[in-house]
């Protein structure tokens, strides 16, 4: 994903098309938008992994990826 990150954009782009609901994909997406520098695609993207699979809020909470939005209210409130 950091070596690639339109590579990975093409990956995820595709499997959303047959798994659009798959919080898995939101999730990696989220951390593609978090690395991009976009805030806001990155909450609204980790908002709909967590819907999907609220396992995901731990790992959000540490991975260095979402840096950038540790202080980020709606990060946070979506973490807690």
């Amino acid at each position: 994903m950091r070596t690639d990150p339109g590579l990975a954009r093409e990956i995820l782009a595709e499997g959303r098309e047959h798994y659009p609901e798959d919080p898995g994909i939101a999730y990696s997406m989220s951390r593609l938008h978090a690395l991009s520098g976009d805030r806001a695609a990155a909450v609204g993207e980790l908002e709909r992994a967590i819907e999907g699979d609220s396992y995901v809020k731990a790992p959000a909470r540490e991975h260095g990826d979402f840096a950038s939005l540790r202080d980020d209210p709606d990060f946070q409130r979506l973490t807690a």
